[in-house]
């Protein structure tokens, strides 16, 4: 899967959907780790996609607050 394309939203959705499966506990190992190593992908991405909108947040702010009134 390709995290590039995806918003965060698509990408945190797919990552709820990994999360049932997992726990549901019906796949063999091979599977298992697949859905695994896919997981850890998304989280990956969830968290930069959140530190980019902190960061763009944090400077609009400053932009915002530093400017005279």
């Amino acid at each position: 899967m390709l995290t590039k394309k995806l918003s965060f939203e698509q990408a945190f959705e797919k990552l709820e959907s990994i999360t049932k499966e997992l726990e549901q506990g019906s796949q063999d190992l091979s599977s298992t780790v697949k859905l695994y190593r896919e997981a850890i992908k998304l989280v990956g991405y969830c968290e930069k996609s959140i530190v980019n909108a902190e960061q763009e947040i944090i400077l609009l702010e400053e932009q915002t607050y530093s400017q005279p009134t």
